[in-house]
């Protein structure tokens, strides 16, 4: 029977029995064939298995590279260590244009608290989804809380006067979530139902959609359009997690934000 020690040991060092044992499977290895192909002995290998030592990393590697494997596929403690945020990170794609069309409007139509949209001029939710301007404006009925920041026209020519023009053609998209400001005395039962539509003040640097609690962060790389820069869908775990620091920081943007008129 093994001591209180060995068994904290065993669960220290145990291997992942069900991947090796698979993976011998799939070579058609015997446990003696291996041992002799990773130069060690029988009872050194049972005791691997049973977690009752643990093996050097260089016996380690030999046995990992023998099976074709991963060192912390075996031996998972031997991965990279995860911190809670990494339970918040769904998914992820190199290029905003690689996630599915779908995914935005999916999770849009979704949200029932809240929906919150940061960037620089969210032309692509439109090109993509013509009647999201519509959907907004349906969910803030429904009494979800609907708010935008975008920057102001002053700020983007500021970054960049060549863009002047191209600004002037996406204005026909933020004059539409510009309507939802005016809509309020018509379909808006209540004022406080409304989208609230805020311009920043200064450059944004990431842009946001919030769904309840699920969220997609694209990081603005320099020089590149928006479709080119990377993408991260977080769901929301525990406070102080990377959803939550986002939350915060579109907190602290809208409060500095002003008013679209």
């Amino acid at each position: 029977m093994l001591s209180s020690v060995a068994l904290r040991d065993a669960e220290n060092y145990s291997m992942d029995v069900q991947v090796f044992e698979a993976a011998l499977k799939d070579l058609s290895m015997s446990r003696s064939e291996l041992c002799r192909a990773a130069y060690i002995e029988s009872r050194q290998l049972n005791h691997y298995i049973r977690g009752t030592k643990k093996p050097h990393d260089a016996t380690k590697n030999k046995i990992a590279k023998v099976l074709g494997l991963e060192r912390y596929q075996l031996w998972p403690e031997d991965g990279p260590v995860k911190t809670a945020a990494h339970n918040e990170i769904v998914n992820a794609w190199p290029h905003r244009s690689e996630c599915p069309l779908d995914l935005w409007w999916n999770l849009l139509q979704s949200a029932e608290e809240r929906i919150e949209l940061l960037g620089n001029d969210m032309q692509f939710l439109h090109e993509d989804h013509s009647e999201v301007v519509n959907q907004l404006r349906f969910k803030a009925i429904a009494r979800c809380k609907v708010r935008i920041v975008m920057p102001s026209p002053e700020i983007r020519v500021e970054q960049d006067r060549a863009i002047l023009n191209e600004f002037k053609k996406r204005m026909s998209f933020l004059n539409s979530f510009r309507a939802l400001q005016h809509d309020r005395a018509g379909a808006m039962p209540a004022p406080s139902c409304g989208p609230d539509l805020r311009y920043q003040k200064s450059p944004i640097q990431y842009s946001m959609s919030r769904f309840d609690d699920d969220m997609l962060v694209s990081t603005n790389l320099y020089n590149q359009h928006g479709r080119a820069a990377p993408l991260f869908r977080i769901h929301f775990d525990k406070e102080g997690g990377l959803f939550s620091a986002y939350v915060q920081n579109f907190e602290e943007i809208f409060r500095d934000s002003i008013p679209c008129s």
